[in-house]
């Protein structure tokens, strides 16, 4: 095996402070970790002050031996078992021109945080998998080896536990959960340190202040463009067809000025439909003019999406990677210096001088709009199976 393969800031970090100002958006308190109080309690320990390494994701337990935690004679290289607690098996998924079958995984020379335990499988490892109690039906997929699995009842577990390993998840756990995870860790009784060679960052920035914010400054800005109900005329009413008629009398009178064309009033759903299309095309205005339009083909700043192909092909090359990194890296500054900007507006006063509402020159408008650049859209990422 060539080693875990590694997973990009954009799921563990960036992507967050979108997914809660969506929430915030639809009106939904961004949930919190359950069920933590009182975890370690229910398991027994062969050693008083037992080890634990922590990490990020759950790859790198794919690594772990006794060796690492000088447990038994310091040159251990397996265990008789390995116990996850999860709420997906990590013991493979079949994938668009993937392998389908352990042996067919053998082959590849790499794993991932989706197939990490076959590492203990073939080192001859008994797996054991307890799901947690909100998701007893368990994976859609099933693994690729055999495994003893059962679903948490949040009783003591029979087991005694040589070492543990804690995995983080921050691509599925927000990082406004980072404060449960610390409590978590430090309940622990034993020894705990982060896992050799792992990158950690904790804790992650917490997005919620800023997202509230952010979701606020949107719903006022739709009210704003949202119009006021008018109470419709009262007018003469159709018939049970709803189509306009005349006076059958004059049909052949059209030229005649006193003949009366009954007309017909909108009905509510219409009148419903005509009052958002207006609100969108409002909207879309007001948007034009915070964000500048650009001609097709002169700018990279126009939305791209690209396909799950295309997406593999990028974590796979680590030039490529990179650079996708350091583009996410630009949005985000670019975002920054954006909404700093749009805050000192607010709070300057309007001027009284006649030349500060003259157009602005190709100048102006520069100074006024250093980046076009936008936020990524929090939209989530596509995915192929748990990922951590």
């Amino acid at each position: 095996m060539t080693g875990p393969t590694p997973r990009p800031l954009f799921f563990t970090d960036w992507v967050w402070p979108f997914r809660a100002e969506a929430f915030y958006r639809a009106g939904i308190t961004p949930p919190r970790c359950e069920d933590l109080d009182g975890f370690w309690d229910r398991f027994t320990f062969t050693e008083p002050e037992p080890p634990l390494f922590y990490a990020d994701s759950n790859l790198f337990a794919g690594r772990v031996t006794p060796a690492h935690y000088a447990l038994f004679d310091g040159a251990a290289t397996t265990w008789r078992e390995v116990h996850l607690f999860d709420a997906h098996h990590d013991s493979g998924y079949p994938h668009e021109d993937g392998p389908a079958t352990f042996e067919q995984w053998r082959t590849m020379g790499q794993y991932s945080c989706e197939d990490w335990m076959l590492i203990h499988h073939a080192a001859g490892s008994r797996l054991t998998l307890t799901y947690p109690a909100w998701r007893p039906q368990g994976d859609a997929h099933p693994p690729m080896v055999p495994l003893s699995v059962n679903v948490d009842d949040r009783t003591p577990v029979a087991s005694a536990f040589d070492a543990v390993f804690l995995c983080r998840s921050g691509a599925w756990v927000p990082s406004w959960c980072d404060d449960q995870f610390s409590q978590l860790l430090q309940a622990f009784p034993g020894r705990t340190h982060p896992f050799p060679g792992a990158r950690w960052a904790h804790p992650r920035p917490d997005p919620l202040p800023h997202a509230r914010h952010q979701a606020a400054a949107t719903a006022k800005l739709i009210a704003g463009l949202t119009p006021a109900t008018d109470t419709p005329t009262p007018g003469p009413q159709p018939g049970p067809d709803r189509k306009a008629t005349m006076d059958a009398s004059t049909t052949n009178s059209s030229s005649d000025p006193g003949t009366t064309y009954w007309m017909t009033q909108p009905t509510p759903e219409q009148r419903h439909a005509a009052d958002w299309a207006e609100v969108a095309e409002r909207k879309r205005r007001a948007m034009d003019r915070l964000s500048p339009p650009y001609a097709a083909g002169t700018t990279d700043e126009e939305p791209i999406t690209i396909s799950d192909d295309a997406w593999r092909a990028v974590m796979e090359d680590p030039d490529t990677l990179q650079a996708v990194q350091g583009k996410f890296a630009e949005l985000q500054q670019a975002s920054e210096e954006r909404l700093k900007q749009a805050a000192e507006a607010l709070t300057r006063p309007a001027s009284t001088d006649p030349s500060a509402h003259q157009r602005p020159g190709p100048s102006d408008h520069a100074a006024a709009h250093p980046s076009a650049q936008q936020p990524p859209s929090p939209v989530m990422p596509p995915q192929h199976g748990p990922r951590r």
